[in-house]
Formats: structure tokens, sequence, C-alpha cells
């Protein structure tokens, strides 16, 4: 009875502190959503899926199912940034439910399913994420459904969320080959016909549909792999974001993954016995390793890349479906492994249970305090964007003609997005060229002159004189930059945002503005 009540109010705790975080948490958007937004706009209200109407396409988004349900939005009158916001708040609920049916298709007794839920629900990223504009809560969703669908054996719903997964983002291929990897090895054991049955379903809804996809993007953008790939591939192996990630695992998971080896430690004769008919199973023991396996490519991948807006561990979130699913077996063993202790060592199961229940609500409460620093981040973003990003790309609106061209030089998010403007996005996210690297550093700069753009933003730590980069700097010294002159200078109302934005106009284009 003590266990059904404490279940019952981890689970209400859970869902009371997600909708009340909802509720309360800062109604902002990062700047790299309003890439998306451009891109959305630009298909709904212009039919190109673009970043410059009527030039050569480029693809600087993540994954095209978001932009393309964006657009959707749009036609219908609905905002991007609203749009983005019910996307995101349903893929929150939907990544609840798929772990309450992980947790019930696997027999999880009722205490660890509440706790599995009660860290999912105070896990103070996911909220971040939820508003950002980003499609990171949507990825993460569809991969928890995805693993739902494999272990209910549900394979048309399998292949389908699998390939919503792949277009949301590109590791969603990788966790795609993993994961109808691992099912393809269980449905052999199965039986021929299961096999065959479910390589139909994987060829029919997902590769088909993916190959068209694919042999269609490879024909409009010109580009094997998204232009976003290419402008992150920089630097090396990177051993720091190894380190980064192992914190980040540490912070989520080292307390829970402690109560697991607890719970494998209180009975291992019993253990052993129940470890032994699941290897014997084998089909969980095959997703566990496709989980892995993902997880160790991604991480691979990451430190190979240069991370750009990695804000709130954004690249690191897809570590987390795979593991909360090993996580949940590897309870579900340890508490299997405790049921003849129940029966005859009753104090050792209260106590194990009580420690148990210790660690899950320490865990649970240092994510809960955590989200502080999500509302000061999101708090310090809606500040950037009113005063900053937001106001540059109104004020070229209203004083440009929407012929002219902007430069961005580096967060063409929001400046272009509200300027309406064409615009060269010096951060290389959007522009083909800057993002293959293929320019010499003298003819990156000739570049940015050569397009004699009416409008130069520059990000800036410095509110009195570009201070970002040496290659700002250089263009700054640049004999041609003579034909600019400083317009405006954006600052945050919070001084202890050092964060500005100085805008540049062609003395042409000043003078008459100026009288």
């Amino acid at each position: 009875m003590l266990v059904r009540i404490t279940s019952a109010a981890l689970l209400v705790a859970a869902m009371g502190f997600a909708l009340s975080a909802q509720t309360l948490f800062p109604r902002f958007v990062v700047d790299d959503a309003y890439i998306t937004f451009r891109y959305a706009e630009n298909l709904a209200l212009h039919g190109e899926l673009n970043w410059n109407i009527g030039e050569d396409p480029v693809e600087g988004y993540t994954g095209v199912l978001f932009p393309a349900l964006l657009a959707g939005f749009i036609k219908a009158g609905v905002s991007p940034i609203m749009g983005s916001r019910v996307i995101s708040l349903l893929s929150y609920w939907l990544g609840f439910a798929s772990l309450f049916l992980l947790a019930r298709r696997i027999s999880l007794p009722a205490l660890p399913q509440s706790s599995l839920l009660l860290l999912y629900a105070t896990t103070p990223i996911l909220f971040t994420h939820a508003f950002s504009g980003m499609e990171t809560t949507l990825f993460f969703a569809l991969m928890l459904a995805s693993l739902v669908s494999a272990l209910t054996r549900r394979d048309t719903f399998l292949a389908l969320l699998l390939l919503l997964t792949s277009l949301t983002r590109p590791e969603g291929v990788a966790f795609s080959f993993f994961t109808f990897a691992a099912v393809a090895f269980a449905r052999r054991r199965e039986g021929a016909a299961a096999l065959r049955s479910f390589l139909a379903r994987a060829l029919g809804l997902y590769l088909l549909p993916a190959v068209l996809y694919f042999a269609w993007r490879v024909s409009y953008y010109g580009q094997f792999l998204p232009n976003t790939f290419y402008a992150k591939l920089e630097g090396g192996f990177q051993t720091d974001t190894l380190i980064d990630i192992a914190r980040f695992l540490r912070r989520y998971l080292a307390v829970p993954f402690l109560g697991l080896l607890l719970l494998w430690g209180a009975e291992t004769d019993a253990l052993w016995k129940t470890l032994r008919s699941w290897i014997r199973e084998r089909s969980a023991a095959l997703y566990a390793g496709a989980g892995l396996l993902f997880c160790l490519s991604v991480a691979l991948v990451l430190a190979n890349s240069h991370l750009i807006a990695n804000f709130s561990h954004r690249f690191y979130l897809p570590f987390l479906p795979p593991l909360l699913v090993l996580l949940a077996f590897g309870w579900k063993l340890g508490f299997s492994a405790l049921e003849g202790t129940q029966r005859e060592r009753p104090a050792r199961y209260f106590f194990v249970q009580s420690v148990f229940l210790g660690l899950v609500l320490y865990q649970a409460l240092f994510q809960a305090i955590k989200i502080r620093d999500e509302f000061a981040f999101a708090r310090r973003q809606v500040i950037l964007h009113e005063d900053v990003h937001n106001a540059v790309g109104a004020e070229l609106a209203r004083i440009l003609p929407a012929s002219e061209t902007v430069i961005v030089y580096l967060d063409a998010g929001a400046i272009p997005y509200f300027s309406r403007l064409r615009a060269v996005d010096f951060g290389n996210l959007n522009d083909e060229l800057l993002a293959s690297r293929a320019l010499s550093p003298k003819e990156r700069i000739d570049y940015f002159f050569n397009q004699r753009a009416a409008a130069l933003s520059f990000s800036s730590i410095d509110p009195e004189r570009v201070v970002y980069a040496p290659e700002a700097e250089a263009i700054i010294a640049d004999p041609r930059f003579g034909d600019y002159a400083l317009y405006k200078k954006y600052r945050p109302r919070d001084p202890a945002l050092a964060y500005y934005q100085l805008v540049y106009l062609r003395k042409d284009i000043l003078e008459p503005i100026s009288k």
C-alpha cells in the first residue's frame, strides 16, 4: 500500500512540475530558430524552401520536417513562433506518454515506473527546448516513440516514425539504421515470415520514401549533405567535446545508474539468473546494443564538428532516449531480482527500495533546482532579441527597400527574418560558398565586399567597436570599408549582457536617411 501511494505521489508530482514549469517558463526564441522560420515562410509564401528567394537553393535548416510543418501553420495563418511552440509542447507530452507506455510494456513495477517519469518531467533542458523554436523536442519525442513501437512490435508505426525521425535531424538516419538492424535480428529469430513482413514494411514505408526524398534533395540543392554539415566541419577531432558529453551524461544519468547498481548488487544470485534468461532471449540485448552503438556514433561525429549554438546541451539530447530505455530495462531486472527478497528478507527489501527512492528524489530535486539556470537563459534571450536582434531586423525593414542586401556577421537568424531582405550569412550556415571553405581568408573578405550590401550587422562584445573575431576586425580595417558608416549601436537593457549589434549602412544609403 505504501509503495502504491508513493508511486502515485511521484506521478502526480511529475505531471504537476511539468505543467507548472511550462506555464511559468519565459516565452523566448533562440536566434537560430529564425533561420528555420525564414525557410518555412519562403516555402509557405513563395513555394521555395530556400534562404533567398529566386537564388540557387541553399539547405541551411537542420531537417525538412520541421520547416515543412511550420509552413503548414503559416498557410493556416498561424505564426511560426506559435506553431513551433505547439509542435514542441505536444512533442514533450508525446515523450512523456512514450515513456509511460514503455514502462507498461516491460512490466516495470509502479515505483520505478513513476520514478522514470519523474526524472523525465524534471529534466530542465527539455523545457528550454520546448520553447526555443527549434526541432529538438520533436526529435527527442520521435526517438522515444520509435523505441516504444519497436518494443511493442508495431512495425508499421516503427517504419513511419523512423522516417519522420530521419527527416527531423540527420542523427535520425543513424538512429534508424541501428534500430532497424536490431529489430531485423529480433524478427529473424522469430522466423522467416516475421522477418519478411518486417522488411516489407521497412522497405515500403521507410527506405523507398527516404530514397525518393534524398534524390529530390540532391537534385534541388546540388549537394550530397546539408549545408549545415559543411559549415560545422572545422577544427578536427575535439577531445573537449567528448569530455563535455561525459559531463552531460554524468549530470543527468549518474545518480539514476547508481540506483541501478544498488538494485543489481542487492541480490546478485537472483539477478544473474534473470540476466542469463534476458541474454538468452536476446531481443532486449539487441536493442540495448543498438542504442549504445548509436550513442557512440553520435559522440564521434560531434567530436569532429564545430558545435554552433549548443545551448542547453542541444546536440547531446539524442543520447537520452536510448539511455533512458536502457535504464528502464536495468531497473526492471533489478526489481525482478528483488522479488524473492521481499518475501524472505523484508528489511533488506525495504532498505533497498528506500535508498533507491532517495536517489531518485535527489536527482529529481537537483534537476528541479537547475531549471533556474534555464529560466535565466530564456530571460536573457528575450532581452537580447527584443533589444538587439529583432530590433535590428525591424529597423532595416523600415529604412531599406526590399531589393537591398544585408550581411550578417554572425547571428543570421532574427535579423534576416524580420528584415525580409536578401541576406548573406557570414556564419556560413546559409551560404554554400562560405560553408565549403574553398575560399582563402582574402577571398572571403573579397566576397564580403563584392556583395555591395546596403547594410552590415556585426555581432560584438564591445559596445563601441566591432570586437568579435579576427576576420570581422580585418573586414573593418579593409580600405573598402570606407564606403560604410556607422548607423546605430544596439545594446541590451541589461548591462550584464555584453553582447551587441553594430549596424553600418553604405554611405549612399545613409545620406538620404540622415537628412
